[in-house]
């Protein structure tokens, strides 16, 4: 009889181990990101929020040749286009999962200004220029949005702008180092930029008298330029 119940008790063991092993199910696994909006600019950061569950491992890949294995990377893309990212996530046993998102990426909001001297086609190389977004910043040179040097062209570029009106200052030494290019009480504002593309102006300049800082060119008028 002791034999018997052995033998039924050895039975339950097997039948509660197999009823066990049933019913286990391994940790779900999911893959999921967001961001803050899917139409970006050129050089603008993308900062995705990874919202998946059960991961141990990550690969983004961002379909401009990149990727990145952090949890939640920033992204900025360097050219113009339509990229589908997509976050692979990796759990136990060899769990995979996949998810996507495409996001757009428009050209930059650039500013590019040729300098010459005024009444003529020569251009003004190695000119300094600064960008503000009001009159009164530009008076106080304050809060600069930013500044560069024009090339042997005459020519600088900035990007990444709002599209918004900018007051520019130029200024360069002159050939005897006592004055220097300004355009101090002359004209130095652009139209508001058109988003999302080139912004072209000329800008003229004359040298004139300055009795405290010897010569200086001055800009007297500027002008946007049509591009195809």
């Amino acid at each position: 009889m002791k034999q018997k119940i052995g033998i039924v008790f050895s039975i339950l063991i097997v039948f509660s181990a197999s009823a066990c092993m049933d019913w286990y199910v391994e940790p779900a696994i999911t893959s999921c990101f967001s961001t803050e909006k899917i139409t970006y600019e050129v050089g603008e950061e993308i900062v995705l929020l990874n919202c998946s569950n059960g991961a141990l491992d990550f690969l983004w890949d961002f379909d401009d040749g990149t990727q990145s294995a952090a949890a939640e990377p920033i992204k900025v893309y360097e050219q113009a286009g339509t990229y589908t990212i997509t976050l692979s996530t990796f759990g136990e046993n060899n769990m995979e999962a996949v998810s996507e998102l495409n996001i757009t990426i428009l050209p930059p909001t650039e500013l590019s200004i040729k300098v010459f001297f005024n009444g003529t086609t020569q251009e003004v190389a190695d000119c300094n220029l600064i960008l503000y977004t009001t009159e009164h910043d530009w008076v106080d040179d304050a809060n600069r949005i930013v500044e560069g040097t024009t090339d042997v062209n005459g020519v600088i570029i900035f990007t990444a702008l709002q599209p918004i009106n900018y007051y520019i200052y130029a200024s360069k030494p002159d050939d005897s180092d006592t004055g220097h290019y300004s355009n101090w009480n002359l004209g130095n504002a652009t139209n508001r930029l058109v988003r999302n593309t080139i912004n072209y102006y000329n800008i003229f300049i004359q040298y004139e008298t300055n009795k405290k800082r010897g010569g200086t060119y001055k800009i007297v008028r500027m002008e946007a330029v049509a591009k195809n």
